[in-house]
């Protein structure tokens, strides 16, 4: 069984914004390549926070750094947007914070004891089951993924 490490780089809270952040949203699918923006298809102005962002107030983001849910399509430097209002479900992905470590696992139910497990086929990260003598918080629900190439 390989030792946990911190999953996560913590970035901080999303800043405070009067103003939406807005892009050019275009209505056609893309299959290859990006259509011009003044062409016939440009519909309306995409909101960066609302497609994102629930509850500001709940919201922050955090970088990985691990490698447990590359199978996720989570690699090291993604940044992550963590909800801590929402009520986690089995099947989502978590930010916990488990034996002292900060840790991002996908969340399931046996029964009524919660697991966390990685997705990573290299067998080196290992399904967590808290126990109830376990240093184990749940931080928030990840609802979101940023990566730049």
């Amino acid at each position: 069984m390989a030792t946990l490490t911190s999953d996560i780089l913590y970035l901080g809270k999303l800043a405070p914004s009067e103003a939406p952040t807005y892009l050019p949203y275009v209505d056609a699918s893309v299959p290859c390549g990006f259509p011009s923006p003044a062409s016939d298809y440009e519909a309306e102005d995409f909101d960066l926070n609302s497609y994102f962002v629930r509850n500001r107030s709940a919201t922050f983001v955090v970088k990985m750094q691990g490698k447990a849910l590359i199978d996720a399509g989570i690699m090291p430097n993604d940044i992550l947007i963590v909800d801590r209002s929402l009520d986690p479900k089995p099947g989502d992905l978590l930010l916990v914070f488990y034996e002292g470590d900060y840790l991002v696992r996908r969340y399931h139910l046996e029964g009524n004891q919660p697991t966390l497990h990685p997705e990573n086929a290299n067998g080196l990260y290992s399904v967590i089951t808290p126990t109830p003598d376990d240093q184990f918080t749940i931080e928030g629900v990840i609802t979101g993924l940023g990566r730049r190439y």
